[in-house]
């Protein structure tokens, strides 16, 4: 037993050959590491190792013999096969041709299938060293009163009912860690996800079904200035791009108390003045239409106008 404070004895060593490929080597690790961290039995005596390795129900398998005899990682006496130990490389090891698959990074050999992440099987097997999952923290991202948003760790994400404490799965996936500030907004028949990457500071609204599963893109990589993003808003009630306005703003450019010119978004309206209602200003020739924009498409912002005769001028 390795004392507390013991700065002079290794815990546990682990080595790697220098021929590992690189896309494999977060694998190796994985295998490797566990075993410095005690996935390895101390036969003949007893260990903790040894109380979950039988060969059948009640009999426990207590050697570190190469070649091992045949057994198997149960958690309740022998009853239930997990996983089957390997027999040739390491006895703590499983077998390549064992129930819990050819893909474990805990198996005895790997290939250019082997998984570079732990299992729910490994996890249980270090579970029963003594080593324990550290409770992932859940960050409440948005809530309307009656929906909320919330990150568990930095890539699992779920939408809740205020009254229902269990989650709706959204997504689960490494490169959404970089999109912060997701909001989230109840449909009839599902919910729309607002979501901002951190580095190129644009937008993206998604929808899901019911169970808050994906289904569509609403918007794609929209800038926060884009109109669509803006009447977004009002469905989340929240000021997305961060404008100091929810949804769409309307500015009045100019009046001349009879007909005033106003900015909604990208367009362009000729209204009365001291009403909303009036006619989109807009050009078109041989039916093709060319402007319904500030500068038809250039540097040159809209100024004014002003009624004449039936039609309107601008200025």
């Amino acid at each position: 037993m390795v004392g507390a404070n013991d700065t002079t004895t290794d815990d546990g060593t682990a080595t790697f050959a220098t021929d590992i490929d690189p896309n494999l080597l977060v694998g190796v690790a994985l295998h490797e590491l566990t075993h410095a961290m005690g996935r390895v039995p101390y036969g003949p005596q007893p260990d903790v190792f040894g109380l979950y390795r039988f060969t059948s129900q009640g009999a426990r398998l207590l050697t570190d013999n190469i070649p091992a005899s045949a057994s198997y990682f149960s958690l309740d006496g022998g009853n239930t096969k997990i996983a089957d130990y390997g027999q040739n490389s390491d006895p703590s090891d499983f077998l390549n041709s064992g129930v819990q698959g050819a893909t474990d990074p805990f198996n005895e050999y790997y290939s250019s299938g082997t998984l570079q992440q732990l299992t729910a099987i490994d996890l249980k097997r270090l579970d029963t060293l003594g080593f324990h999952l550290a409770a992932q923290e859940t960050v409440v991202i948005q809530t309307d009163g009656t929906q909320a948003l919330s990150r568990t760790g930095q890539t699992t994400f779920s939408i809740r009912s205020a009254a229902e404490p269990a989650p709706n799965s959204i997504w689960q996936c490494a490169r959404h860690r970089q999109d912060v500030g997701g909001m989230g907004s109840q449909t009839v028949s599902g919910y729309d996800i607002a979501r901002k990457n951190a580095s190129s500071g644009q937008f993206n609204i998604w929808s899901t079904d019911a169970s808050a599963h994906y289904s569509t893109n609403l918007l794609s990589f929209v800038s926060g200035s884009n109109p669509a993003l803006e009447s977004y808003e009002s469905t989340f009630h929240q000021d997305l791009n961060g404008d100091g306005a929810i949804g769409i703003q309307v500015v009045i450019l100019e009046t001349d108390l009879t007909t005033r010119l106003v900015q909604s978004g990208g367009n362009y309206f000729l209204e009365a003045a001291g009403s909303w209602t009036g006619p989109e200003l807009w050009r078109q020739r041989a039916g093709a239409l060319l402007c319904r924009r500030a500068g038809h498409g250039r540097n040159v912002g809209w100024l004014g106008a002003d009624r004449r005769g039936a039609g309107v001028r601008r200025v």
